[in-house]
């Protein structure tokens, strides 16, 4: 049992073109987390909003927020260079892009990375915008409020 989901920090050098089965990124694991990675990604990127182009301090600022106060446990979280246990789609931040992707299981599994592609994505200025984020308003930029 668990409720497992992944957030995933794709560097992606200019030079390098995605290609399938390639695994250019962190995999940050949490086995109680899926359903509120998308609130968890909000809060580490406003928190994180100097190290949005650096990938490496944004991973430790992602992977801080994913564990929060359950530090010091040798359960619940984890931090791989490939995908494991997981029930939801794949949050992908591109610190490269300032951007958020979502790519579903499915989709990685059959193309790797070549699903970014195919795949809807938010800035991460949008993206920290809205005042919460879940699996139904994930890639949606907040309206303008009205006048």
């Amino acid at each position: 049992m668990g409720d497992r989901g992944n957030i995933v920090i794709r560097e992606e050098p200019s030079w390098l073109k995605p290609e399938i089965g390639s695994h250019e990124a962190v995999f940050l694991y949490g086995h109680w987390s899926g359903h509120d990675l998308p609130e968890i990604v909000r809060t580490g990127l406003t928190r994180g909003r100097e190290r949005w182009t650096d990938g490496q301090y944004l991973a430790r600022i992602m992977f801080e927020e994913l564990v929060g106060s359950a530090r010091g446990g040798a359960t619940g979280f984890g931090i791989a260079s490939r995908l494991h246990d997981n029930e939801y789609d794949l949050l992908v931040l591109l610190p490269g892009a300032q951007a958020l992707a979502r790519i579903t299981e499915k989709a990685y599994a059959e193309h790797g990375f070549a699903a970014l592609d195919d795949a809807p994505t938010i800035s991460f200025e949008d993206y920290t915008a809205a005042s919460e984020r879940t699996w139904d308003n994930l890639t949606e930029a907040e309206s303008a409020a009205p006048r």
